[in-house]
C-alpha cells in the first residue's frame, strides 16, 4: 500500500546541518513514499543543498518548496501537511537525523493497525504497543517527544496544524492533544537523534509577558475549539504545569549537558579503541576531559593527538606526570568539568554508537516528564524508565554499574565524590548509595563495554580484576560504615546500603565481620563477637 508516510524538513540556515539528515533519509532499509523539503528564506546554501539531493536521488519521491520570505516552522510546516498526500506525516528536523530502520519501524505499525491509531512515537517508553486515551492519562505523561512522532495528516488539519502563537511548544500541544483524544501506539526504542544544541529552537528564550501568551493562547484554543473538547480539562492541567516553569524563570530552563572523563595510566594500547569510540557517537558528548595519571608509555601523544585529529570534539586534557589514582583523577575531571552530568569510563573500555545519544534523550524524557533523575544507568534491567528508590527495593538491585552509569554532577560531588579511601569498591558504594536515595532511569541494554583482557599482559589485568577482599584491604569495609555512619547526606540509605553491604562481602569473612559489627551496632544490639567467622 502505497503513500502511508512522509517526512516534512523545514529549514532556515541550516545547510551545514542538512546533510546528515537528508543521507540518514536516503539511507533508509525502507523509503519514505514522499520528502518534502521546505526552506523559509535562508541566506545560506540550503537550498542549493536540498536540490542537490532531489537530482541526486531521482529514485526517492523529493518535492521542494523553497521560499524567499521566512514565515516560521509551525507555517511552513502546515504547509507541508496540506500539500503532503500521504497517509501519515513526520516533521524531521534539519539539524536531527533519523536511524535506517526507522520508516520500516513505522509502515510496520500503520500496516498493523490500520485506521485506528492517529499517533505514533518512538522513544524510550517502558512497554510498546497501544496506549488508550485512559491508559495515557493515568500513566501521567506530560510528553511525546516530537523528534520521534509520525502524525495521521487528517487528524492533524482537524486539530488545526501546528499553532505558530504558540511558538516551539506548538508540537508539544498538539502531539499531546492527540494522544488525549485518541491515544497513541508506541515503538519503545529510540529511532531518531534528536540534536540538542544550545542555539536550537527550542532553546528559545522568552519573556515572562511571552511565556504568560503563549499559555493564554493554549488555554483559548482549549476551550474554543471542537476539536480539543474531549481533551480540555486534562490538557488545561498539562498546559498550566508545563508552562509554570518557563513562566517562573521568564526563560527556558538550562540546558543538560554531558561530560566524559576518562582516566589513563600507561594504558596506550588499549586507549585509541576507547577513542575511536567516543568520536563515532551518534551525538557527540558535549566535553571530553582526557587526564593522564603519570603515565610512562605513549599515552599523552596519543591523547593529544586525539584532540588534533577531532577538533569538532570539545576535548580538554589533563597530562600529569605524578601518579595519583583513579579516584583522585576522576574527582579532579568533575571539577574541571562545565557539564551537568559526567560519566566515568576507563582507557580500557568502550562505548556503543548510541551510548551519548541514549543518554542524553533520556535526561530530555525524564526532564519532560517532570522526574528530577539524579542517575542513569544503561544495563539490562527487567525495564526502561524510572525506578523510584521503593522499586530498587522491591526488584532486588544490588549494584549501578559504574561503566555504564552516567550522574548528575551535583548530586556527585554533595555525596563526597570517589572516595579513595575504598578503591575498586568507591563507584558501586557512591553510585548504589545514589540510586537507593533517589532512584534511577534504566536505559535496559548495554551500551558500553570492557575490552577484552587476553591482549594484555598477565601481571597488569584492570584496575577491578585485580581487586580481592581480603584483612588486608579490609580497611575499605572500614570506611564504608564510617561514611554510613557520619556523612549525613548518606542517612537515608544507611540502613539499606549496610544490607546491600551484607550481601555484596559475604564471601570475606573479615569484610563481613566488620558491616555485621556495624549493622548490630546501628541496631543497639552489638554482639557480632558471638558470631563465629565462616
Amino acid at each position: 500500500m502505497g503513500n502511508l508516510l512522509s517526512v516534512i524538513i523545514t529549514n532556515k540556515d541550516h545547510g551545514h546541518f542538512l546533510p546528515r539528515q537528508l543521507d540518514s533519509i536516503s539511507s533508509q532499509t525502507v523509503s519514505f513514499d514522499e520528502v518534502i523539503l521546505i526552506d523559509d528564506g535562508s541566506s545560506d546554501n540550503s537550498k542549493e543543498v536540498m536540490k542537490n539531493f532531489k537530482n541526486d536521488n531521482p529514485e526517492i519521491n523529493v518535492r521542494l518548496f523553497l521560499h524567499d520570505e521566512n514565515e516560521g516552522p509551525a507555517t511552513r510546516a502546515n504547509e507541508g501537511a496540506l500539500d503532503s498526500k500521504c497517509k501519515f506525516i513526520y516533521f524531521a528536523a534539519s539539524d536531527d537525523y533519523i536511524l535506517p530502520d526507522f520508516v520500516s519501524e513505522y509502515k510496520k505499525v500503520i500496516n498493523l493497525v490500520g485506521s485506528r491509531v492517529k499517533l505514533i512515537a518512538s522513544a524510550n517508553f517502558w512497554r510498546g504497543g497501544f496506549f488508550t486515551p485512559e491508559q495515557f492519562a493515568s500513566g501521567d505523561f506530560d510528553y511525546i517527544p516530537g523528534y520521534g512522532s509520525a502524525i495521521d495528516r487528517k487528524t492533524l488539519i482537524e486539530f488545526g496544524g501546528y499553532n505558530p502563537k504558540l511558538e516551539f511548544h506548538c508540537d508539544w500541544f498538539c502531539s499531546l492533544a492527540v494522544a488525549f483524544t485518541h491515544g497513541f501506539f508506541s515503538i519503545p526504542r529510540e529511532l531518531s537523534v534528536f540534536n540538542d544544541r544550545e542555539d536550537s529552537y527550542c532553546h528559545t528564550r522568552y519573556s515572562k509577558n511571552k511565556s504568560l501568551e503563549i499559555r493564554s493562547e493554549m488555554i483559548r484554543v482549549l476551550t474554543e475549539e471542537e476539536a480539543y473538547s474531549s481533551c480540555k480539562d486534562i490538557m488545561v492541567d498539562r498546559c498550566n504545569s508545563h508552562m509554570s516553569g518557563y513562566i517562573k524563570q521568564g526563560s527556558q530552563k538550562e540546558k543538560d549537558s554531558l561530560s566524559i572523563i576518562i582516566t589513563n595510566k600507561d594504558d596506550a594500547l588499549d586507549l585509541p579503541k576507547q577513542l575511536d569510540s567516543i568520536a563515532n557517537q551518534s551525538v557527540l558528548p558535549d566535553e571530553l576531559i582526557l587526564i593522564d595519571d603519570g603515565s610512562s608509555d605513549n599515552s599523552k601523544e596519543v591523547m593529544k593527538k586525539f584532540k588534533n585529529d577531532h577538533p569538532e570534539i570539545n576535548v580538554r586534557l589533563f597530562l600529569h606526570d605524578e601518579n595519583k589514582g583513579v579516584t583522585t583523577r576522576i574527582n579532579e575531571g568533575v571539577h574541571h568539568s562545565k557539564c551537568n552530568f559526567v560519566f566515568f569510563t576507563g582507557s580500557d573500555d568502550f562505548l556503543h554508537k548510541p551510548f551519548v545519544a541514549s543518554h542524553k534523550s533520556a535526561i530530555a524524557f525524564s526532564r519532560h516528564q517532570k522526574l528530577d533523575v539524579k542517575l542513569f544507568v544503561s544495563a539490562p534491567f527487567q525495564r526502561d524508565g524510572y525506578f523510584s528508590p521503593q522499586d530498587v527495593w522491591e526488584h532486588r538491585l544490588v549494584s549501578m554499574p559504574g561503566h555504564c552509569s552516567v550522574v548528575e554532577k551535583d548530586t556527585f560531588v554533595k555525596f563526597g565524590g570517589y572516595n579513595t579511601f575504598l578503591g575498586p569498591e568507591t563507584d558501586w558504594f557512591v553510585l548504589m548509595s545514589i540510586g537507593v536515595t533517589y532512584g534511577f532511569y534504566s536505559i535496559p541494554r548495554w551500551l558500553s563495554g570492557v575490552q577484552p583482557t587476553l591482549l594484555r599482559p598477565k601481571e597488569r589485568g584492570s584496575y577491578a580484576s585485580n581487586h580481592r577482599q581480603t584483612s588486608d584491604n579490609s580497611y575499605m569495609a572500614s570506611e564504608m560504615m564510617r561514611v554510613l555512619r557520619e556523612e549525613p547526606l548518606y542517612e537515608d540509605c544507611s540502613g539499606w546500603m549496610r544490607l546491600l553491604c551484607v550481601d555484596r562481602f559475604c564471601h570475606s569473612s573479615s569484610w563481613l565481620r566488620i558491616v555485621v559489627d556495624e549493622f548490630l551496632d546501628a541496631l543497639h544490639l552489638n554482639i557480632s563477637n558471638k558470631l563465629t567467622p565462616a
